[in-house]
Order: structure tokens, then sequence, then C-alpha cells
């Protein structure tokens, strides 16, 4: 769910990574759990697809890395967006049924002219 315009805006999405998603490859053998930074990356990917532009982050700040995401396990993801500076600045929070999963901010600029695919 998604509203707002490009001055501000919210989005709630619910993300599960299967178990044959390549990023849990490697990390960890036998342990697998997503990496922080592409749960970084599906945040600004969410704020793309709604502001229908690439997106790059340009600052991170209160970055919080709480608990594990598994294969095959769904979370909620919150964003909150507000025009600033020529960007967005982004708060976002992550959370599976358990717990809070990760949470902080992002300042996201404006990359190129083309759609985030």
């Amino acid at each position: 769910m998604a509203d707002g315009d490009a001055n501000a805006f919210s989005i709630e999405a619910c993300l599960n990574f299967g178990p044959e998603f390549p990023a849990f490859q490697g990390h960890f053998p036998g342990n697998p759990i997503l990496p922080g930074i592409i749960q970084l990356a599906s945040v600004r990917i969410l704020a793309a697809r709604f502001l229908s532009c690439s997106l790059a982050a340009s600052t991170l700040s209160n970055i919080k890395f709480r608990d594990m995401i598994r294969p095959g396990q769904s979370v909620k993801v919150n964003l909150f967006g507000q025009e600033k500076n020529g960007g967005w600045k982004v708060r976002f929070e992550i959370s599976s049924s358990e717990a809070p999963v990760a949470s902080g901010d992002m300042q996201l600029l404006p990359v190129g002219n083309s759609h985030e695919g």
C-alpha cells in the first residue's frame, strides 16, 4: 500500500525472499541470513518504484539491524518519505511477526532519467 505524492509519501509492503534468492548463497553456509545491504536496497527500490525514478542513497544514518531475515520469512517494510534538498529523506522500519528487524534513515537522490525497474 502506498500513499502520497513526490513531496511526502508512505509505503507499506510485505516482502518474502525465497530460499533460492541469490543473496542467501554464501551468507552464511548452513545458516543463511539476508545481508543488511539487501535490506537497504529493498527500501531504496520500493521508494524508487513509488516515485517512478532511479534513486541512489547518498546518506545513511541511525541504521540498526536488530534481528535476522531467514529464507522464506515474510517481513513488513514501512517507509515514510519527505522531499528534502533535491531528494527524499526516508525513515524506514522492517519488522517480522516476531520482532523489529531493521530501521534507519536514508537520503535518496535521483539518478539519471530512467525508471527504476
